[in-house]
């Protein structure tokens, strides 16, 4: 039987597929509404709260937290696999896999279920 996707024994063992994503990975992205906030955001929080808003699951505003798609423990990881090409230019003084691109905001529990990895 052929699979869609490779199995992996670990995350460290997956190679990002930069020339060969997924349809579905290269439609047209979430929409996110246009912001009132008025000056320049300088954190990554507060990125994420102009950005996103709310939950990007449930759409909660309250009890939400800063997610990091890749960990930033897989910093290595987000290098060898050249992941800067998916990310906006990364903030002052901040690893490479803290970026905007690579975060979002979730409710709390679902952060700690995501990190769970369950």
């Amino acid at each position: 039987m052929m699979r869609k996707y490779p199995i992996v024994v670990s995350f460290a063992h997956f190679k990002f597929p930069h020339r060969n994503l997924p349809p579905c990975w290269t439609s047209e992205g979430l929409r996110i509404p246009i912001s009132n906030y008025q000056s320049r955001p300088t954190s990554l929080s507060d990125i994420l709260l102009v950005r996103d808003r709310s939950c990007r699951v449930t759409d909660h505003y309250e009890g939400t937290e800063d997610v990091h798609l890749i960990p930033l423990v897989e910093e290595r990881w987000f290098r060898s696999n050249e992941m800067l090409k998916c990310t906006s230019r990364p903030l002052p003084s901040v690893t490479s896999a803290d970026d905007p691109r690579n975060s979002l905001l979730l409710r709390s529990d679902l952060h700690s279920t995501f990190d769970a990895k369950r």
